[in-house]
C-alpha cells in the first residue's frame, strides 16, 4: 500500500513540479541497473517499478556510517556536517567521489554523467547515490546519500540558459530543474529499497542548484525530519514567496563574493528554497559585485529581455545586428569560465564599444574570470564555513 501511495505521489509531483522543465533524451552511462528515465515528451514521466526491491526495516544491519555524524534534527544546521558534505560533493571525478563515499561508509549504488562530453550542453548534472546505515536515536536506519557535482566544461553554457522554454512566467530555473528531475528519478531504486530512509543531499555550484530543487521534491514525498539538504555556492532556483520558510531542512551556504550565487537575478524574482547561510565577505569585493549585478539587471530587467533584446555592439540601445545578453553570456563569457581563464571575456570586452549597453557587463565578467572565479571555489567555501565552526 505504501508503495502504491509513493508511486502515485511521485507521479503527481513530477507532473506538477517538473512538467515545466525542458526535457532532453541524453542519457549518460550509469553504473547501476536502474531503469529510471525521463521521456522526450514533456507530458510523460516514467516512474520505475521498484516494489520488488522493498525489504522493510533493515534488521540485523550494523552501522556502516560511523565517522559521518548526522545531526539528530534535519532542521538544525551543523557546520561540521556541512564541511563533511562539501568534501563529498566536490570529488569531481567518478572514481574520486566513489572513494569518498566508501571511506564515509556508503556503498555506491549509482553514478551518472561523469563522462559527459565537454561540448555537451544538455541540462543534466553528474551525481552519485550511495547507501549506508547509521545509528540514530538508538536505532539503526538506512541512509541514502546523494551528491551532485558542480559545473564542468560545457555545462557553463547550460547554466546561462536559465529558462529553456523561454516562458517569462516560469516558476523554476528550468535548466536546473531538468537536471534535478533526472537525479530524483535515478535515485528512486535506492530510495525504495528500505522503508523510512534518512536522505542526505548535497551539491556545489550547478550541483547545489540541483540539490536545492531535489530538496523541494523530496520534502513533498518524505517527512521533512528524514531529509537533510546542504548546498554550497548555490544559484537561485525558483520564484516562490516564503520558500525560505517552507523548506526548513534546506541550508544554502552563500559566499557574498561569489557571482554565481546572484544568478538568476533577484530582480527577476528568483531566490532559493530553504535558508541562506551567508558567509563572511570582504565589503569592497561585495560592493563591486553588487555593481556588476546591478549593471546586468539594467541591461536585462526581466527574462524576456535577457533572451529577446539585441543590444548594439557599437553604441547604446538596441540593434537587429547586436547580441542578446543570453548570447553574450553563453557564447563568449561561458567559454572563458569553462576554460578557466578570462581570455574569452577579455576578447569580448575588446570588440564591444564602451558606448554599448553590454560593455559594463562584459568588462565585469572579464575581471571575474581573470581572477580564476576564486570566490566560487570549494576550498574558499570550506575556509569560510570553518570560521563559523571555530566561532561556535
Amino acid at each position: 500500500m505504501r508503495k502504491t501511495i509513493l508511486c502515485f505521489a511521485l507521479a503527481v509531483i513530477m507532473i506538477a513540479v517538473c512538467g515545466c522543465g525542458n526535457k532532453n533524451g541524453n542519457i549518460g552511462d550509469d553504473t547501476s541497473d536502474t531503469s529510471a528515465a525521463v521521456s522526450d515528451s514533456a507530458d510523460e514521466t516514467v516512474i520505475p517499478d521498484t516494489s520488488a526491491d522493498e525489504t522493510g526495516t533493515p534488521e540485523g544491519h550494523e552501522p556502516t556510517v560511523i565517522d559521518f555524524v548526522i545531526p539528530e534534527s534535519s532542521r538544525e544546521m551543523s557546520t561540521d556536517f556541512a564541511l563533511r558534505l562539501l568534501e563529498l560533493c566536490t570529488g569531481h571525478f567518478a572514481a574520486a567521489t566513489a572513494e569518498l563515499f566508501t571511506n564515509a561508509g556508503f556503498e555506491v549504488r549509482t553514478q551518472k554523467y561523469y563522462d559527459k562530453n565537454e561540448t555537451d550542453v544538455s541540462h543534466t548534472a553528474a551525481y552519485t547515490v550511495g547507501l549506508g546505515f547509521a545509528e540514530l536515536s538508538g536505532a539503526v536506519r538506512p541512509v541514502v546519500l546523494i551528491a551532485v557535482r558542480g559545473t564542468v566544461a560545457g555545462e557553463w553554457y547550460s547554466n546561462f540558459d536559465i529558462i529553456p522554454s523561454r516562458n517569462p512566467s516560469a516558476v523554476y530555473s528550468e535548466n536546473f530543474l531538468s537536471a534535478a528531475e533526472e537525479v530524483f528519478l535515478g535515485a528512486q531504486k535506492t530510495l525504495s529499497e528500505y522503508e523510512n530512509p534518512i536522505i542526505v543531499v548535497c551539491g556545489h555550484s550547478r550541483g547545489a542548484a540541483c540539490a536545492n530543487l531535489l530538496g523541494v521534491m523530496l520534502d513533498r514525498v518524505y517527512p521533512v525530519s528524514d531529509v537533510s539538504v546542504y548546498t554550497f555556492a548555490t544559484p537561485a532556483t525558483l520564484r516562490q514567496d516564503g520558500a525560505d520558510e517552507e523548506y526548513p531542512n534546506v541550508f544554502n551556504f552563500i559566499n557574498p563574493e561569489d557571482f554565481v550565487t546572484y544568478l538568476p537575478l533577484s530582480a527577476w524574482g528568483f531566490s532559493r528554497a530553504g535558508k541562506d547561510v551567508i558567509l563572511e565577505g570582504d565589503e569592497g569585493l561585495v560592493s563591486s559585485l553588487a555593481s556588476t549585478v546591478a549593471s546586468l539587471a539594467s541591461v536585462s530587467p526581466d527574462v524576456a529581455s535577457y533572451y529577446g533584446q539585441r543590444h548594439s555592439l557599437t553604441s547604446s540601445g538596441l540593434s537587429d545586428t547586436g547580441l542578446t545578453t543570453f548570447e553574450l553570456m553563453s557564447t563568449l563569457l561561458a567559454g572563458s569560465l569553462a576554460g578557466g581563464s578570462g581570455a574569452s571575456g577579455a576578447s569580448a570586452a575588446a570588440f564591444i564599444s564602451p558606448e554599448s549597453d553590454l560593455f559594463g557587463v562584459t568588462s565585469a565578467f572579464a575581471s571575474i574570470a581573470a581572477s580564476g572565479f576564486s570566490g566560487h571555489m570549494p576550498q574558499v567555501y570550506a575556509e569560510k564555513i570553518g570560521l563559523i565552526s571555530t566561532a561556535q
